[in-house]
């Protein structure tokens, strides 16, 4: 291999408003490019899902509006031109080095947990395998993987960032805020979550706080059956299904609220969980998956079993009730924030495994 350090960034997604994933994929090309002319020379991105080329990141970028077979050609082609290629997603990587008649390239990709969880699809676990560097989002991914899977070769963890440094301007003081709990989380089929435990434990919450608000954030293939549950609710009344929402409007929702709950049963990291920390909120989240990386319990947050009868309820009802206590909360996940969880922080973590990914390959 030549001594020039071209990379070939390949993903889903850059889009906004596309899930976690899609903020990994635009995550990374803001580091790639700030690294441009030291570690790396040549540059150049391709998604496959987009309906523009992402230009904001890449001069160099391409999108196939969703044609797997335009992607796979492409992705494949770049081989001649570019050395090291980094993925977003196992589903794109699939159709790394297929050509045969063309050089074989190295691939760094991320898995995020689900995917390479139970119910793997085998496809996804044959590339993972294959794949010369993987970077997990958390330590409970790559262990619930390799558990199932088998030790992974150069197998490492990198906690993700928020995609800014910036401290939200404007942000309402915590004791002047309304009792309102946000969650932020897509609707999907198969993938809890917390929304139906948060929607159950609500009629708890508004015996002990009558005023609060529940904010519901997100689309997705469950959303008509969400809407049906909270029309069935007691509290049906005070719980607000809002669907897709602006950057603006978000940002918003968060200096606004006093509690961001989100007890999922599968998170392999929550990116949202930072993006609230961000905003100076006390995080809930669950036992149940990696949550308890990012929320320090008891400190910055709850990690919590929602299976218990009146755990989830309690948590809330509890931060709710002591907001000089949730504010303190609020306070210290944005301390922590800062230090393990901002754009800087997760851009040396990142460079630190692009130069040890692009020094052995």
């Amino acid at each position: 291999m030549n001594d020039v350090k071209s990379l070939f960034l390949s993903v889903e997604s850059m889009e906004s408003g596309k899930g976690g994933i899609a903020r990994v994929a635009r995550l990374m090309a803001k580091v790639i490019v700030e690294e441009k002319g030291s570690m790396i020379n040549g540059l150049k991105s391709l998604s496959l899902s987009d309906t523009y080329p992402v230009t904001q990141f890449f001069e160099n970028a391409l999108t196939v509006n969703g044609s797997y077979l335009k992607y796979v050609l492409y992705n494949n082609l770049a081989r001649v031109k570019y050395n090291y290629f980094l993925y977003d997603f196992l589903g794109v990587m699939r159709s790394h080095n297929i050509l045969p008649f063309l050089p074989k390239r190295p691939s760094m990709v991320w898995a995020h947990g689900i995917e390479v969880w139970e119910n793997a699809r085998p496809c996804y676990i044959e590339t993972l395998q294959n794949a010369d560097y993987v970077l997990f989002n958390s330590d409970y991914t790559k262990k619930r993987a390799e558990t199932l899977h088998g030790q992974l070769r150069n197998s490492h963890v990198c906690m993700l960032g928020t995609e800014t440094d910036d401290v939200p301007d404007a942000v309402i003081p915590y004791l002047n805020r309304k009792p309102v709990v946000l969650i932020v989380a897509r609707m999907e089929k198969g993938r809890d979550k917390g929304h139906r435990s948060l929607i159950r434990s609500w009629p708890d919450v508004i015996k002990k706080i009558p005023d609060a608000v529940l904010k519901i954030v997100g689309q997705g293939s469950d959303r008509e059956n969400f809407k049906k549950i909270i029309d069935m609710s007691s509290a049906r009344n005070s719980i607000d299904l809002l669907g897709f929402v602006s950057d603006k409007e978000l940002d918003d929702l968060y200096k606004n609220a006093q509690l961001f709950v989100m007890p999922s049963h599968g998170e392999g990291f929550g990116i949202v969980y930072i993006e609230a920390m961000r905003h100076g909120l006390p995080v809930i989240g669950s036992v149940y998956d990696a949550a308890g990386e990012v929320i320090s319990h008891g400190k910055t947050g709850l990690t919590i079993d929602a299976e218990r009868d009146g755990e989830l309820s309690g948590g809330i009802i509890d931060l709710l009730g002591n907001p000089e206590k949730a504010g303190y909360m609020g306070e210290q996940g944005f301390l922590r924030w800062q230090k393990h969880f901002s754009y800087s922080s997760f851009k040396d973590r990142f460079v630190t495994h692009l130069g040890a990914f692009i020094l052995r390959n």
